[in-house]
């Protein structure tokens, strides 16, 4: 739920929100312009005055850019995934800043032959909040509207204290017709990378298993730089409040 300020709804490939409700129809993905979707978006609050460009897709952030690196995954020795012959391929997928989540989802990778081996994915993602035009590059995603979905991350922290980035684990099926299932998910709290002012640099975290979020049936390998984005955007709030209290 703590996501949903800057989250658009996922896309067909993806799995359902409710890890109860395990399957989606699967589709091919398209590529398209680096645009921000409506959706959530559109309900955030616009910023206050201050500085910085109006346009009309929104206002631009001198904020440095958030950097996602999904390095690898492996799967736990014994997890029943790995003698599971219905999965053979896997991805990782996230929503954030209700980016298109096909822009943010891993292509599928062979499910390791044994547990503990390392799966490379090598998925990097630059969100950038200072540009006005989509970039060529297809792993750096920019536009003002990224810039109004970091504040309103910025804003749900200095409010709730917390913010979960969530990346799904995901099978992917083996012909047209098949099923997505959503197999598993690993959480980070951005308001502790805030709080701390640390980014995670090829951090092992865990993939939880999503029938049962208590038990992890393996860990991902990722590198989460938004520590100075949020600081920056949480210390101006901070410096704001002082100036008007003095």
């Amino acid at each position: 739920a703590a996501a949903a300020a800057a989250a658009s709804p996922p896309s067909s490939r993806h799995p359902p929100e409710n890890p109860k409700a395990t399957s989606t129809p699967a589709r091919s993905t398209s590529a398209g312009e680096d645009e921000v979707e409506g959706g959530d978006v559109d309900l955030i609050t616009s910023p206050k005055r201050g500085r910085g460009r109006r346009t009309s897709r929104g206002r631009e952030l001198s904020a440095p850019p958030v950097v996602i690196i999904l390095h690898d995954f492996f799967l736990k020795k014994g997890t029943s995934l790995l003698s599971n012959k219905g999965i053979q391929r896997l991805f990782a997928s996230y929503v954030l800043f209700g980016v298109d989540p096909d822009k943010t989802e891993t292509p599928a990778a062979k499910k390791p032959s044994k547990g503990n081996k390392l799966v490379s994915l090598n998925f990097e993602r630059r969100f950038c909040f200072d540009a006005t035009e989509p970039s060529t590059d297809p792993s750096v995603i920019c536009g003002p509207k990224l810039a109004k979905a970091l504040r309103a991350v910025a804003k749900h922290i200095k409010k709730e204290n917390t913010f979960e980035f969530v990346i799904d684990f995901v099978s992917e099926p083996q012909d047209e017709h098949g099923e997505c299932e959503m197999i598993g998910k690993s959480v980070v709290d951005f308001a502790q990378i805030a709080r701390e002012g640390k980014n995670l640099e090829r951090k092992e975290i865990p993939i939880l298993d999503g029938a049962d979020p208590t038990k992890a049936i393996g860990g991902m390998h990722v590198t989460i730089r938004i520590a100075e984005a949020l600081g920056h955007l949480l210390n101006k709030r901070t410096r704001s409040r002082s100036r008007e209290h003095a």
